[in-house]
């Protein structure tokens, strides 16, 4: 069936009125990552309501960058940084095709829609000045009036238009790190200059008062924290005076320029996630399992514990992972676990297609929360190490939202190759992951291994590997020094 036709026919688009829809018509699993993404998004906010708005981004900056503080903030922005907001994002467009799909006989289909979006602008405003200047209703309202239009699109140009943002924000981005380091860079220039009694020049200059005005905002002194907490803790109105001082550059600044792609790239995948399969989890494993059409039968709030078991799993299998990647290298890691993750992918398939919850919640979590993670606990490593300083941070981002564009096409393909009423649905999608996994062994082992490379030569194609006794020595005495710097006085 073709993916247009999918979304034609899913049971989204039923006329309905405008009223609330009651418990039974709504769908658990959505509300449930609208709930997680928002419980995460408060976890992150919780840093910028506590501390200084850079220490966000830079734990440096008021204390907390060692031990556990440091810690709980790296784990922090790798589990939730920018995925909660991206989840938030691709719900909030579902939910775009849920509300117009149930309004599409009514006339008044875009006078509630927009006199809804409008009031949620609203919120957004009275929740920015006066309770939390890092409010994201007010954008999302902004990005919400602009979607309407796209409602009606197929699901594939959905997709391309989600993908080009995302891209073109990556892009953006990675054009502001660049110029961000180059403006750092020329300042210290200049203030080491200037510090050793040479006259500057007017460009010089320039760079110096660049540099001075973003090091006095992202690293305030100890006079500058105390008063800011002082201010902050002032009357009610002096209270909303500085809320409104953070509020009002990001509430004045255009929101559909290329700075909030991010925001619109995920709603509109996540508008055509919903025309093509569930988007409780992007996951053709989970849309086999519970949609209908397929005749498995799963339950979706059964099916929704898959993925939360994989990562309270996985969560505990990463450090063990991490340290074996130390001890034998990312390489034969990497391949392993593609090659094992993809054989399993026909079982985890299969136990789904003879309807057994059992073996496929044990299948899902041998092959997501163990198998996987010889992948998923080593990429954050060894891509980045196969790149110098000079490239890193941009090959990687690259790379990487490359990837995701890439991955969240894959749902719509794997339904298109086999849509409800297919047979052999376990080989057919079990093939084709085993292939893609079969990409990606082949990638690792094409590419030099990093783990015994000594720090200043990575990226380096001719750089000579540390050899093994040198390197288990050295590593042996720097875990014995971090357990005595850690040890109890």
């Amino acid at each position: 069936m073709p993916m247009e036709q999918a979304a034609q026919t899913a049971p989204i688009l039923t006329p309905a009125d405008a009223r609330p829809v009651d418990r039974p018509e709504r769908i658990t699993a959505i509300d449930s990552l609208r709930g997680f993404a928002l419980l995460g998004i408060l976890l992150m906010n919780i840093v910028g309501m506590g501390l200084y708005g850079s220490a966000y981004d830079d734990p440096t900056v008021t204390g907390g960058a060692t031990g556990a503080n440091l810690g709980v903030w790296t784990v922090m922005h790798v589990l939730a940084e920018g995925k909660m907001r991206c989840l938030f994002s691709m719900v909030f467009g579902a939910s775009v095709l849920l509300l117009t799909g149930r309004l599409a006989d009514r006339r008044d289909a875009a006078d509630i829609y927009y006199r809804r979006t409008l009031w949620l602008l609203l919120f957004g405003l009275v929740h920015g000045f006066l309770l939390w200047s890092g409010d994201i209703l007010y954008p999302y309202a902004l990005c919400g009036l602009a979607l309407y239009p796209f409602r009606n699109l197929r699901a594939r140009t959905l997709l391309i238009l989600g993908s080009i943002m995302l891209i073109g924000n990556s892009a953006l981005y990675i054009k502001l790190g660049f110029d961000r380091r180059a403006m750092i860079e020329d300042g210290r220039a200049a203030e080491t200059m200037k510090n050793a009694g040479r006259k500057l020049t007017d460009t010089q200059q320039e760079a110096l008062t660049s540099y001075e005005r973003w090091h006095k905002r992202h690293y305030p002194d100890a006079a500058a924290l105390n008063k800011m907490n002082q201010e902050w803790r002032g009357s009610p109105l002096q209270v909303i005076g500085m809320r409104a001082q953070s509020v009002m550059p990001w509430h004045s600044q255009p929101y559909y320029g290329a700075e909030s792609w991010d925001i619109f790239s995920m709603m509109f995948i996540g508008m055509a996630l919903m025309n093509v399969i569930a988007v409780v989890t992007a996951i053709f494993g989970a849309a086999y399992a519970v949609q209908p059409g397929y005749g498995i039968g799963f339950s979706k709030d059964v099916y929704l514990w898959i993925p939360v078991l994989g990562n309270i799993v996985a969560v505990l299998v990463i450090p063990f992972v991490g340290n074996l990647s130390d001890k034998i290298g990312r390489r034969p890691l990497i391949i392993g676990s593609a090659l094992l993750t993809g054989l399993l992918s026909f079982a985890y398939l299969y136990a789904i297609s003879i309807k057994s919850v059992p073996l496929a919640i044990a299948m899902s979590l041998l092959m997501w929360g163990v198998i996987y993670q010889g992948y998923n606990a080593i990429f954050p490593s060894f891509y980045p190490e196969l790149f110098p300083t000079r490239t890193r941070v941009s090959a990687m981002a690259i790379a990487q939202n490359i990837g995701t564009a890439i991955t969240a096409m894959l749902p719509a393909i794997f339904a298109t190759v086999a849509p409800p009423g297919s047979t052999n649905i376990p080989v057919i999608i079990g093939s084709l992951t085993f292939g893609i996994a079969i990409i990606a062994a082949i990638a690792a082992f094409t590419a030099r291994e990093t783990y015994r490379v000594h720090m200043n030569d990575l990226g380096d194609r001719n750089a000579v590997p540390v050899d093994k006794e040198t390197y288990e020595r050295t590593r042996e005495r720097a875990i014995a020094d971090a357990r005595l710097a850690h040890a109890p006085a």
